[in-house]
């Protein structure tokens, strides 16, 4: 397909150490079924021993902090 998407990486040890952890799974969990046109979209998710992949919409404009 011609789709660019963006693959977000976050790892396991790093979301247990902030206590993220559960946080994280409602943030999937929501995302994954928003449709806005000012939020990125979240195709998919999976993960591995170490790391949770996030497959989202490319942000063609970068990240929004840096426009403020």
């Amino acid at each position: 397909s011609n789709h660019i998407m963006a693959l977000k990486v976050l790892f396991k040890s790093q979301l247990k150490q902030s206590q993220v952890k559960y946080q994280l799974r409602g943030e999937v969990e929501i995302q994954s079924h928003l449709r806005h046109p000012n939020i990125l979209r979240l195709y998919e998710y999976f993960y591995d021993q170490t790391r949770v992949y996030l497959i989202l919409e490319y942000a063609l404009k970068g990240e929004l902090y840096k426009e403020l």
